[in-house]
């Protein structure tokens, strides 16, 4: 056996099928090996562009949520609470956005002007969501803030635990059976 030299000028070798040598590589070079697989995988789709946020739904809960009778406000109130779901640590929560950055929590009569929806319309929509399990309300200070159920609608991979907690026993929980 040969001995090895006591420094070496590289860590390792990338080496084709014949046993070619094609690249040497030396100590803080990265190095991505992208299989044939995924160079196929990847000419097929698309990603999704990040700087556009999106909702998920999930399928479960959306066969629960065609079997629920909505009013046209609370239809309306839902679709437009969607783009407002909030990510990380306000996860769950309706928030403002200015400049892709978080503005603060959207309380009812704020949600309800960009629903528009008033007064006790606005009343009633909120208590019916509330029944259906679609939303909670958070008393902080004055303002009442609005928490989405994560069972049916989430942004990212991840909610709080006070989120979990908060709906656990929610008929859309899926999760735990």
């Amino acid at each position: 056996m040969l001995a090895l030299p006591r420094k070496m000028p590289y860590e390792g070798f990338i080496v084709d099928t014949n046993g070619t040598i094609c690249k040497e590589i030396n100590a803080g070079d990265k190095v991505h090996i992208t299989r044939a697989s995924q160079i196929a995988h990847n000419q097929k789709y698309m990603k999704v562009n990040k700087q556009y946020t999106f909702t998920k739904l999930f399928c479960r809960a959306s066969d629960i949520l065609s079997t629920i009778s909505f009013t046209p406000n609370e239809t309306k109130f839902i679709f437009a609470m969607l783009s407002h779901i909030g990510f990380g640590e306000f996860s769950g929560y309706l928030i403002k956005i200015q400049c892709n950055m978080f503005a603060g929590f959207l309380n009812i009569n704020e949600m309800g002007k960009i629903a528009n929806i008033k007064g006790k319309t606005l009343e009633r929509v909120i208590a019916g969501l509330q029944e259906k399990e679609i939303i909670q309300l958070e008393q902080v200070g004055r303002d009442k803030y609005i928490m989405v159920n994560p069972f049916i609608f989430m942004k990212k991979n991840e909610i709080t635990c006070t989120q979990y907690e908060k709906f656990k026993n929610s008929k859309f929980n899926f999760w735990n059976k």
